[in-house]
């Protein structure tokens, strides 16, 4: 007999870094320790702050799109060059510069979740 009841069912990516419990922060190796923000990240955060504060989203780079989605910047580019993932190009050169907006990757990611293959079960 076929058993019907095993789907696999696919779990939203969690971009979030974990939180390392206090007993196991003296057992962290040194390349685990934080690394504090460069200038142009600070930089970056500010001016996302502030066009939030005045009602509209600064786009992602590719390097931050891919971060926020859990996957090589390499992969991100050639994902928006077929077309896969909703991106922007802002140059009209043979190698375009991407741009992706926060709310159109989490409605892809969210596609991604409950597609036709992989149904969700309520």
């Amino acid at each position: 007999m076929e058993n019907t009841n095993h789907r696999q069912s696919l779990v939203p990516i969690d971009t979030r870094p974990l939180a390392t419990p206090a007993s196991d922060r003296s057992r962290t190796r040194k390349s685990d320790s934080h690394i504090p923000p460069t200038d142009a990240q600070l930089r970056r955060f500010q001016e996302r702050r502030r066009a939030q504060e005045l009602g509209y989203e600064l786009p992602f780079s590719t390097e931050e799109a891919a971060e926020y989605v859990g996957l090589h910047p390499k992969t991100m580019e050639r994902m928006a060059r077929r077309g896969e993932v909703p991106a922007y190009p802002i140059s009209g050169a043979r190698r375009k510069t991407w741009r992706y907006y926060r709310n159109e990757l989490d409605e892809w990611l969210r596609g991604r979740l409950n597609s036709r293959r992989y149904p969700c079960s309520l």
